[in-house]
């Protein structure tokens, strides 16, 4: 007699679709990640039948042709009143088990059951945990600010005469590979040399790639300062970093590729004072809209994505002033901006910054072949503006540049022209300083 096949709703993982509404789904291919160059429309081969990495959707919804394993029935939930009946006549897929049943087909108790919020009909089923059954997931947690003990104990069962402050001033003047070769001395020292205040600064740059036992240990330091620049860091990885560093101000991004610097669209990024996006390939205007604007499925923020930002690092990026008036938005605190070698910024760039005039206070503009000597006034109109770098820019003339050193800065409304407020000096050809 053969055997009744196995339902949809069956212990076998079904395949998720897309759920066509949410950000990756509504937007295009890049183009430039590995899946897309290997689709026959950008002149691949047409082997991984994978999508983009940016068009992940991050809500797939249960296939059509889902059933529940108890009734063999679709999901009704579209017909339900209330939420509380919508749950009940929704289907459900477990994580643990894979089965896809109604909630009121299971005859249990649906309080023991755990909702994911983030992913439609998914849960922890009632009858999971209650056999104590869960899923396996990898927790990297930070150590204590002051791991124990609080002296070294020696062989002999004593312990040492140095408490544990005294050994950590003495690991605050070694290096990186210095620590982690302390590290494998003991485990009191191991534990030791994990404290936050010997790792503010962590720097893998250049590395050809960032394996998960380097992900965990900078997550087990928490670092102010991160510095990834030219590594081969992926899009998972740095989404997964970010979400697990909430004390970080510092971020170096310069030479990765678009597809791993793209993960900073959906993260948190309310606290950092610095970021670094130098020579970051197909880095263009419409890259960078995606990065600035809020997130949709996030409370709105009204301060901009970068309320907090003090130092924005562009150079060497093909973006205009459309981008510019962009992240005058978006961080209003904004005191420091390096657009040097910006092949397509022109004389309307300044203008574009208008929204800084009051907080900018350093500016590179060197190597943008556009700007020309109309750019000058608008830096008139920075009363905070302490230094300007323009050299390399061949259409901006030292002449230009030592009138507007003559010039006094202009005075309040209905007041002298200058005020008594510093003028700009040139100790060298089109670097202009200021004197706070």
């Amino acid at each position: 007699m053969p055997q009744r096949s196995r339902g949809a709703g069956a212990g076998a993982r079904r395949r998720r679709t897309r759920c066509r509404r949410c950000r990756a789904c509504l937007r295009s291919e890049c183009g430039a990640c590995h899946f897309c160059r290997d689709m026959k429309k950008f002149g691949g081969p047409g082997r991984m039948k994978q999508s983009c990495l940016l068009r992940q959707c991050t809500a797939p919804v249960l296939p059509h042709t889902a059933v529940c394993r108890a009734c063999g029935e679709a999901g009704r939930e579209a017909a339900a009143e209330g939420e509380e009946e919508r749950l009940e006549l929704a289907l459900m897929e477990c994580t643990i088990c894979s089965e896809i049943v109604h909630p009121r087909c299971l005859q249990m108790g649906r309080a023991e059951a755990v909702i994911n919020p983030e992913i439609p009909n998914c849960w922890e089923c009632p009858k999971c945990k209650r056999e104590g059954r869960s899923a396996k997931r990898h927790v990297v947690r930070p150590p204590p600010a002051s791991p124990d003990p609080d002296r070294l104990p020696l062989d002999s069962g004593a312990a040492h005469v140095m408490q544990r402050d005294v050994w950590l001033a003495v690991f605050l003047h070694l290096s990186s590979r210095e620590l982690c070769v302390c590290m494998r001395v003991c485990r009191t020292w191991s534990r030791w040399c994990c404290d936050r205040r010997l790792w503010t600064r962590i720097d893998l740059s250049r590395r050809a790639a960032v394996t998960p036992s380097m992900l965990s240990g900078i997550v087990r330091r928490q670092p102010a300062s991160l510095d990834l620049s030219w590594t081969g860091i992926s899009r998972k990885q740095l989404s997964w970093l970010i979400s697990r560093l909430q004390g970080l101000r510092e971020l170096v991004l310069s030479g990765c590729s678009w597809c791993a610097v793209s993960a900073l669209g959906t993260a948190s990024l309310a606290s950092l004072r610095l970021l670094d996006l130098r020579w970051v390939p197909e880095l263009r205007d419409a890259q960078l809209r995606e990065l600035l604007p809020a997130d949709p499925r996030g409370p709105p923020e009204p301060r901009g994505r970068l309320p907090n930002l003090v130092e924005l690092r562009l150079s060497g990026l093909e973006v205009t002033e459309a981008s510019l008036r962009l992240v005058a938005r978006h961080a209003p605190q904004l005191a420091s901006l390096d657009l040097s070698h910006c092949a397509r910024l022109g004389d309307g760039a300044l203008g574009a910054l208008g929204g800084l005039r009051h907080c900018l206070a350093e500016l590179n503009l060197a190597g943008c072949p556009r700007l020309t000597d109309q750019c000058l006034p608008a830096l008139r109109r920075c009363p905070r503006l302490r230094r300007v770098d323009l050299r390399s820019c061949r259409l901006v003339s030292p002449e230009a540049c030592a009138r507007l050193c003559q010039n006094p800065p202009p005075g309040p409304p209905g007041g002298a022209p200058g005020g008594g407020a510093p003028r700009f000096r040139a100790p060298e050809e089109k670097l202009l300083l200021k004197d706070s």
